[in-house]
C-alpha cells in the first residue's frame, strides 16, 4: 500500500510539474485558448507556476515537502484568481497531462485526418462502413478542427525563433537537443482538438455506428504503424 500510495505521489506530481511548466513559459502564453485552457490572467498563473517550480527544485525529492507544496500552491491559484478558474485549470491539468497518453488522442488524429485528406499523404483509406452522409459529416467535422493547422504551424515556429526570456533559457536546458517544450504544446493542442472533434462524432452516431467507426480504426491502424490494440473510443 505505502509503494501503490508514493507512485501515486510520484504521478501526480510528474502531472502538475509538466503543467506548471508550460505555464511558467513566456512564449507558451498566446498558446494557451488553443491548449484548451482559458483564464484571464494568465501572469498571475505564471507566477504562481514559477514558484511552485522553485521550491519543488529546493526540496531534494522530499515527496512530503513536494505534496505539501502542491497542495499550497493549488491554494494559491484560487486566491489569486477565483474557485472557478482553478478548478477549471485543475481540470484541465487532470485531462491534459494523463500519465502515458492514455486517452490516445494522437492515434485518432492520424487516422481521422487521413481519412479527412488532412495532413499531406497522398494515399487514401478505406473508409468507415457507415452512411454516405455521416461520412461527409465525419469529413467536415475533422477538416473544421484542423483547418488552421498550418498556421498554428506556424505561429509556433514563430515562437521558436523569439529571444528567449531568462526563464524561458533555463527551461530549455531542462530538454535534450532538438526537443522543445512547444512540442509539449503542439501535441497538447491536437489532443485537445482531437476530442473535441470525437465529442463532435460521438453526437453525429449511434452507438453501433461508433462501433464501426472503432472496427475501421483498428483494421487501418496498421498503414499508419499505429498497434490496433491501442486503438479505444473516447469515454
Amino acid at each position: 500500500m505505502n509503494d501503490q500510495i508514493k507512485l501515486s505521489d510520484q504521478i501526480e506530481l510528474a502531472r502538475w510539474e509538466m503543467a506548471f511548466e508550460l505555464l511558467s513559459m513566456e512564449r507558451v502564453k498566446p498558446f494557451l485558448n488553443d491548449m484548451g485552457l482559458s483564464i484571464s490572467n494568465p501572469d498571475s498563473i505564471q507566477s504562481v507556476a514559477r514558484r511552485f517550480l522553485e521550491q519543488i527544485e529546493r526540496t531534494s525529492n522530499d515527496m512530503q515537502k513536494e505534496r505539501t507544496i502542491l497542495q499550497e500552491t493549488l491554494a494559491d491559484i484560487a486566491l489569486v484568481t477565483d474557485n472557478q478558474t482553478a478548478q477549471n485549470l485543475y481540470q484541465w491539468v487532470m485531462r491534459t497531462f494523463s500519465p502515458g497518453n492514455q486517452r490516445g488522442m494522437f492515434r485518432w488524429a492520424w487516422l481521422l485526418k487521413w481519412a479527412a485528406g488532412v495532413g499531406g499523404r497522398e494515399d487514401s483509406p478505406t473508409l468507415p462502413a457507415l452512411d454516405r452522409e455521416k461520412i461527409d459529416a465525419i469529413v467536415q467535422i475533422v477538416r473544421e478542427k484542423f483547418r488552421d493547422e498550418t498556421d498554428l504551424e506556424r505561429r509556433l515556429d514563430e515562437a521558436e525563433l523569439l529571444p528567449k526570456s531568462g526563464w524561458d533559457a533555463e527551461v530549455y536546458k531542462k530538454y535534450e537537443a532538438g526537443y522543445s517544450p512547444l512540442h509539449s504544446v503542439s501535441g497538447t493542442i491536437e489532443d485537445y482538438r482531437t476530442q473535441q472533434m470525437l465529442e463532435d462524432i460521438k453526437t453525429l452516431l449511434t452507438i453501433e455506428e461508433m462501433e464501426i467507426l472503432l472496427k475501421w480504426a483498428k483494421d487501418q491502424a496498421p498503414h499508419l504503424n499505429i498497434t490496433p490494440e491501442s486503438i479505444k473510443l473516447p469515454s
